[in-house]
């Protein structure tokens, strides 16, 4: 399924229009910036790619893409019967996910900024497998600085 479908499907339109296409847009960028934060070394770089990165959560990019991966492991699931993919009631919110990534990225030591990279590009099975694995870690930088 191409991208655009992707968005489509997502934003729950039986068209693509041209707020498909804008919406799809802001999809790669965001992903874009998820690339560089990935390849950044320097953090103030880190913080600014972060600080811009803002623009998608508010304006519905960052949501819009979290659905759209969403829906890709759901109909991974469905072809690979070895994956239980538990959404409803049991999902950590988008949230909840990006505060913790984004604070361990910009403010954890060597070791919690490399596992927030990682949350930058897990799915929910592995962003719950970080979670239960470091559950002190997990409180502290969700609590940080009022990001959530």
């Amino acid at each position: 399924m191409l991208l655009i479908q992707e968005v489509m499907l997502a934003m729950g339109k039986s068209v693509i229009d041209n707020e498909v296409v804008r919406r799809q847009k802001g999809v790669l960028k965001y992903l874009d910036a998820l690339d560089l934060i990935n390849k950044c070394v320097n953090k103030n770089m880190q913080q600014r790619v972060l600080a811009a990165m803002l623009e998608y959560k508010e304006d519905g990019t960052q949501e819009l893409h979290d659905k759209i991966l969403v829906s890709r492991m759901k109909r991974s699931a469905a072809v690979d019967k070895k994956v239980e993919l538990k959404v409803v009631g049991d999902e950590i919110s988008n949230k909840e996910r990006h505060a913790v990534w984004s604070n361990m990225i910009a403010s954890g030591e060597a070791f919690v900024s490399r596992l927030g990279e990682a949350l930058v590009y897990a799915d929910e099975i592995d962003t719950r497998r970080i979670k239960e694995a470091f559950p002190g870690r997990w409180e502290k930088y969700l609590n940080m600085g009022g990001t959530t």
